[in-house]
């Protein structure tokens, strides 16, 4: 049996970095977080293809959002995005990138993020759904949009009649 030295200093330094984010979780200090995220790009950086490399980045951005590192945070949503397309993080990172970019007024990003979740079948049942529904048509009605933006309105109509009857 031969052993693969690079796969087992993967494993270590993704048990250590994930160490790190328990600590984080528990203390919630904006220190302690940024570290922990720190440690998990690196451990991902050492062992891309780890089964928990998208996993780890999604970590490490919700540890840099507590430390309130919010453009490091965005950029490892758009990592997971592009280098994990089939992770289960994708529709969050998703959602929060638009969130993000509607909060800095690159309105045709956002849409472009909302439309993805509203539109593609593979987040049917994501959870931000309706939500992202909801931001694609209002975006749209503020851009003047009106032919697209009511179609999404009438999706958003009859997702929350859905809703109201579960």
């Amino acid at each position: 049996k031969t052993i693969d030295i690079q796969t087992i200093l993967g494993d270590v330094a993704m048990q250590r970095a994930l160490k790190s984010l328990k600590e984080c979780m528990e203390k919630k200090d904006a220190a302690v977080c940024g570290l922990a995220g720190d440690s998990l790009v690196k451990a991902v950086q050492q062992a891309p293809t780890h089964p928990d490399a998208d996993k780890a980045l999604h970590n490490a951005a919700v540890g840099y959002e507590i430390a309130q590192r919010y453009d490091s945070a965005i950029q490892l949503y758009g990592r997971i995005i592009n280098e994990y397309p089939k992770s289960e993080f994708v529709g969050k990172c998703l959602f929060q990138q638009a969130s993000a970019a509607n909060n800095f007024f690159e309105y045709d990003k956002a849409l472009e993020n909302y439309r993805i979740l509203a539109d593609e079948s593979r987040f049917s049942t994501y959870e931000n759904r309706t939500a992202s529904i909801y931001n694609a048509a209002f975006i749209l009605t503020n851009l003047q949009d009106y032919t697209k933006a009511i179609s999404y309105w009438d999706r958003y109509s009859r997702e929350e009649k859905d809703q109201a009857k579960s």
